[in-house]
């Protein structure tokens, strides 16, 4: 009896090595598919994933511009207050017109906009060439934005896609064309005509005073039922 009990554990144990060997092979095929896969000859490099334009938060944002039209709108920070923010509109032939206190819940959500930006597809190279995305000059608007290093990112808004749904933008010296949504540029060139300036406070209009007649003589007689 002890010569098949051995023979049927050797198969056991075969059996398991088996497994074993084919769990191992499994493993390796799938981590050669996931950790080379894209790296290899046949499936080419893959685009960067979308990233903002303007790698920054608001508060490494010392100021921006919003060159649309124009007009060029200035937004940046009192170099007293950084918390507090002053803006200008000014023509172009004359940037440097007097500023004013603005809006801060307005001008966050405006700077959030612009930093929120990112590209729904990447042109490397610009194939067509810079005049046929209206980028040879900034066709339609101009964004800039400076940090607290004094370093400045400047962004070209140029024409729009032929489905008229994007605008197609690149930044100063490079050769990458973005195309970004249409909508979210639109919003944010509009604050050029609607800048972030305080609302006015509410003024309190004061109640007319009740005329004699219809104020109540004391001690008069009630009016008699008819």
């Amino acid at each position: 009896m002890s010569g098949p009990r051995k023979k049927r554990s050797g198969l056991a144990a075969n059996r398991g090595l088996v497994a074993a060997a084919i769990i191992f092979l499994a493993a390796l095929a799938a981590y050669g598919v996931s950790g080379f896969g894209s790296t290899g000859s046949g499936g080419g490099t893959p685009s960067p994933a979308a990233s903002p334009l303007f790698p920054l938060r608001t508060g490494q944002v010392s100021g921006f511009q919003v060159k649309y039209q124009d007009s060029i709108l200035t937004v940046a920070r009192d170099q007293k207050t950084p918390t507090v923010w002053v803006y200008s509109v000014c023509p172009k032939a004359s940037p440097g017109c007097p500023t004013q206190t603005a809006d801060s819940v307005q001008t966050v959500a405006l700077l959030t906009q612009i930093l929120a930006l990112a590209p729904a597809t990447t042109l490397y190279g610009a194939p067509a060439g810079m005049t046929a995305y209206g980028l040879d000059t900034p066709t339609t608007g101009e964004l800039l934005v400076r940090n607290t290093s004094n370093k400045t990112v400047d962004l070209w808004i140029g024409g729009k896609d032929p489905n008229s749904v994007a605008y197609y933008m690149r930044r100063v010296n490079t050769t990458t064309v973005w195309s970004v949504t249409a909508a979210s540029v639109d919003q944010i060139l509009g604050a050029v005509a609607a800048p972030p300036k305080p609302l006015p406070s509410p003024s309190l209009v004061p109640l007319p005073s009740p005329s004699p007649s219809a104020a109540a003589q004391p001690g008069a007689p009630a009016p008699s039922p008819s």
